[in-house]
């Protein structure tokens, strides 16, 4: 797994694939994580190793975890308040890692709201929730975004 990471990693930044933003599935690093159960422990446990295969070479950038939630024809806004009640709310995609240069992070860029959840695992992370409409799109569009706190 960390070998296909680290490859992953430095394709997007070396080949600036990252501006388009590729993503990486982490059910494409382990076969365990296509189930739901495993989304947020197997997520968060990705995005760890990447973040430290980050430090040791690519400081300048970050790597963030986007959860694809549910989307509906009217904004339905942060309706959780724990990794189950979360974990209710996720569509059908794994979820995947994308890579940003800093200070080009959605979070930044993007209306979002910064949240927080009951459980401890999410301790050493930021989160971040977005909900958006694209203009020829009938539903909202909503993620939440991890990444480790500075």
């Amino acid at each position: 797994m960390k070998r296909k990471l680290q490859t992953w990693i430095e394709k997007c930044i070396i080949e600036k694939t990252y501006l388009d933003y590729n993503d990486l599935h982490i059910d494409e690093l382990k076969k365990t994580f296509k189930k739901k159960k495993y989304w947020i422990n197997g997520g968060v446990q990705v995005l760890k190793k990447a973040n430290d295969i980050l430090q040791k070479g690519f400081c300048n950038f970050t790597v963030s975890l986007a959860l694809s939630l549910l989307s509906d024809e009217q904004p339905l806004g942060i309706n959780f308040t724990n990794s189950k009640t979360l974990a209710q709310q996720f569509d059908d995609t794994p979820p995947s890692l994308y890579i940003f240069k800093k200070g080009t992070e959605p979070w930044i860029t993007m209306n979002t709201q910064i949240i927080s959840l009951e459980d401890a695992i999410f301790d050493f992370f930021s989160l971040c929730y977005i909900e958006y409409k694209e203009e020829k799109e009938l539903e909202f569009r909503r993620s939440v975004w991890i990444s480790m706190k500075d």
